[in-house]
């Protein structure tokens, strides 16, 4: 799993995210990101549901307990936001 800042220098988060989706690591080994952000904009969550390795999106800051929650969640195949 990674846990991928969609806020970022140099390459924001989405940009690394279409990289992924196309290396054959992410293939192989099904990796699964989550989306993390400071913000609650809908358009990042919509966008969030557009990319097949992205299994989640969270917002800052980030808890144990929201972290616990997004890996039952994945554990059970919910996208969630």
């Amino acid at each position: 799993m990674v846990i991928l800042d969609i806020n970022m220098p140099d390459m924001n988060g989405w940009e690394v995210l279409e990289e992924f989706e196309n290396m054959d690591l992410f293939k192989k080994y099904q990796i699964d990101v989550l989306m993390l952000t400071s913000s609650e904009c809908a358009h990042d969550l919509a966008k969030s549901i557009e990319y097949s390795l992205c299994k989640g999106y969270l917002t800052k800051p980030l808890s144990s307990e929201k972290l616990s929650t997004q890996f039952t969640n994945l554990r059970n195949g919910v996208l969630t936001g």
